[in-house]
């Protein structure tokens, strides 16, 4: 992991839990019915299709960066201590 780091660049890390990082899933939202009520609710989920095979990606932390950064997976950091 240092060779990917340039010199006097920023390394952020994260915490959050594998499911929130993974580069190939899906929001979904649905509407149902309270079937005591009858009131609708909105229901949000998110569809994982790769939970263990997710590779290193580049990708944008926030708006205006100036260049996309190498995101690692919380278990690829795990994996190599």
């Amino acid at each position: 992991m240092m060779q990917s780091l340039e010199l006097y660049s920023s390394f952020v890390a994260t915490v959050l839990h594998p499911v929130f990082i993974t580069n190939n899933a899906a929001r979904k939202v649905e509407i149902d019915f309270d079937p005591e009520t009858g009131e609708a609710r909105i229901v949000r989920s998110k569809v994982i299709k790769e939970y263990l095979s997710v590779p290193v990606f580049k990708g944008w932390a926030m708006p205006g960066q100036p260049k996309m950064q190498v995101s690692f997976p919380l278990r690829l950091l795990a994996d190599h201590n």
